[in-house]
């Protein structure tokens, strides 16, 4: 069982423990990906630690994404459709690609 030690640091006592063996398969071969912060889980195997992009690093990350290039050519650049399509995306729990097909479903249809 991990515990949750940020919450033992706050509150002076044991924290909520995460027992995550329920996650692991009962195979006896193959391998398991843990991503977390919690420091406790380096003790499960081995640890790759992986360091904070910087932001020029995470726009160009998030730009190589084909869906966003696609978004941004079907919106033609016009500032105020990239706001609004925005602001639909944030209230709806939209995604790119989930808009994108919405859009050219629409556009055909007109």
């Amino acid at each position: 069982m991990a515990r949750n030690t940020l919450a033992d640091s706050v509150h002076g006592g044991p924290g909520d423990g995460y027992d995550i063996s329920e996650f692991f398969p009962t195979a006896d071969h193959g391998s398991i990906l843990i991503t977390s912060r919690l420091q406790v889980l380096t003790d499960l195997g081995t640890s790759f630690p992986i360091q904070k992009l910087g932001t020029k690093d995470a726009i160009e990350l998030l730009l190589q994404r084909s869906d966003v290039t696609a978004f941004a050519g079907c919106l033609d650049g016009l500032p105020l459709a990239i706001v609004i399509v925005g602001a639909y995306m944030h209230e709806t729990g939209t995604n790119i690609s989930e808009y994108l097909q919405y859009y050219q479903k629409s556009w055909h249809d007109l």
